[in-house]
């Protein structure tokens, strides 16, 4: 039960951050990149820039905030995953960057923050 809502409250960040994105001039290429290595939440585009988005959210402050909740081994996943993704999909690489976008829910689910970090160094 536990496991399912979380994965309810994370699309509901993912779908809140794909719009929050789509607002700001953001094409989304594509969501849940999956593969052998892992998942890449969002694949977007800002004019020339890839962008590999990361999606974190917290219904609580109790463990910290959205953006504390990145490790440094989720980053390099993530950087492995962006690798992986331009190597075996584009064949090439590209100029990309990293962001997060951190959403804080409360206790019922509402929005409470977005927070939107560009550029993340991994």
């Amino acid at each position: 039960m536990k496991n399912k809502r979380k994965k309810i409250v994370g699309t509901k960040a993912e779908d809140m951050a794909a719009s929050y994105l789509r607002d700001n001039g953001y094409e989304i290429i594509l969501r849940n990149y999956k593969c052998k290595l892992g998942e890449i939440d969002m694949i977007a585009r800002d004019g020339e820039c890839l962008v590999f988005v990361e999606v974190r959210s917290r219904s609580s402050q109790k463990f910290g905030t959205p953006e504390q909740s990145m490790s440094g081994a989720k980053k390099k996943r993530l950087q492995k995953l962006a690798q992986y993704y331009m190597w075996r999909e584009l064949r090439k690489e590209v100029f990309c960057r990293f962001d997060l976008v951190g959403i804080e829910f409360d206790g019922h689910e509402k929005l409470l923050k977005l927070n939107h970090l560009i550029g993340i160094n991994l």
